[in-house]
């Protein structure tokens, strides 16, 4: 049994910058060193923690994290050493950090509320929107007021005050990019069963909410540029809609309503060079690569097919396939291989990467998932090299 490097827990505050500089340098050797083994084309296995895991790794309540920006800075530096003491897969960290935010920061621009757990679980209000469909229900949206963005901002603020006092002003900080897609908030704001019954009965109505959802996301945009005095926009997108998920949508149900909304945010912001959705895609797989014509990464998760997602989209296309943390520490051996393999077929003059999944403890220590994960990884390392 693989046995866990809980330095990370342990070490004083004041010693974190040093090591994790130093375990940043050894991983780029190690990674280095693979693509001496395997070539620097070798299939990338790409992971990282589940913020879920980091209450009960490192003992605090998400809710102190997110109103404390002197603990959340700590804890991402222990949690980043934490991960290349231990992980096998192929990522490495730097010296910039994401700003603090909730993984649904972005809901509550809407207007919804969410409560969280000690273990960070989101739980989030019933909207009066599932009720009435009246838009004036999502509120107006000012950027430093709305939602979660009052502590946000402040969190981004406070961490690049406490970099320099207390860590030298090595560190970068990066402040969220709006990437939620519009399904995937409609959803949330008024309800599947709702949703559902919008697009028969009343479509045009469905179809007006939903570029209210990509207005506010552009307005985000053009606000975040102008908190940051940023000139120049990036010119380029991404898109995370996991409500892209058949058979829950149709190939009509898509057409109508999510491509004339994600052609507007690829016109207003960019082209979308990365989508994401933790559904099944394989009806529009081959649409995905017509629709956004820059696409770098196409992600594709556990619950496709990977055999028709390589058949259907363009070998120049780039994919990033997406394990289920489930199957990897509850699943065979035999499993692992099948799903591998498909990965193995895919990559065959084809850019691609492996993302095994966001990791959370499944077993009941942390030493058994982490070996169950790396020996998973260690598996798919073999059999790349095998095909």
């Amino acid at each position: 049994m693989q046995i866990l490097n809980r330095r990370a827990m342990e070490l004083p505050k004041t010693q974190l910058m040093d090591v994790l500089e130093e375990a940043i340098a050894k991983k780029q050797e190690i990674i280095a060193q693979r693509d001496r083994i395997y070539g620097k084309d070798r299939v990338r296995i790409m992971s990282g923690p589940e913020n879920l895991l980091l209450p009960e790794t490192f003992g605090f309540d998400m809710n102190d994290y997110y109103k404390n920006p002197e603990l959340a800075l700590e804890t991402e530096l222990r949690k980043r050493i934490f991960w290349l003491d231990n992980c096998q897969d192929d990522s490495n960290y730097s010296m910039t950090f994401p700003a603090v935010a909730s993984v649904y920061y972005d809901m509550t621009l809407f207007g919804v509320d969410i409560a969280y757990t000690r273990d960070g679980v989101p739980n989030m209000a019933e909207h009066p929107f599932s009720q009435n469909r009246d838009l004036s229900l999502l509120g107006t949206f000012d950027f430093k007021q709305t939602g979660e963005m009052p502590w946000v901002i402040s969190q981004y603020e406070q961490q690049q005050r406490i970099a320099q006092e207390q860590y030298g002003g090595k560190l970068s900080f990066t402040f969220p990019e709006f990437t939620r897609g519009p399904l995937d908030i409609y959803v949330q704001l008024r309800g599947y069963e709702n949703f559902i019954m919008d697009y028969y009965e009343d479509p045009e109505a469905l179809k007006e909410a939903i570029d209210f959802i990509v207005e506010r996301r552009l307005a985000y945009r053009k606000a975040r540029l102008e908190y940051l005095g940023q000139k120049e926009d990036s010119g380029f997108s991404w898109i995370c809609d996991d409500w892209i998920n058949f058979p829950f949508i149709t190939e009509e149900l898509f057409e109508e309503i999510a491509v004339p909304a994600y052609q507007k945010i690829q016109e207003k912001e960019g082209a979308v060079t990365f989508f994401h959705t933790c559904g099944n895609m394989e009806p529009i797989a081959a649409r995905m690569a017509e629709l956004f014509p820059k696409l770098e990464f196409l992600e594709v998760s556990g619950w496709n097919d990977y055999d028709k997602i390589d058949a259907a989209v363009p070998k120049a296309r780039a994919i990033r396939f997406c394990s289920i943390i489930s199957e990897i520490l509850l699943g065979s051996k035999e499993q692992h291989r099948k799903k591998l393999e498909a990965v193995a077929r895919a990559a065959k003059g084809r850019k691609t990467e492996l993302y095994p999944a966001s990791f959370v403890r499944l077993d009941p220590t942390l030493e058994e998932s982490m070996f169950k994960f790396n020996d998973y990884m260690n598996l798919a390392r073999e059999i790349f090299a095998e095909t």
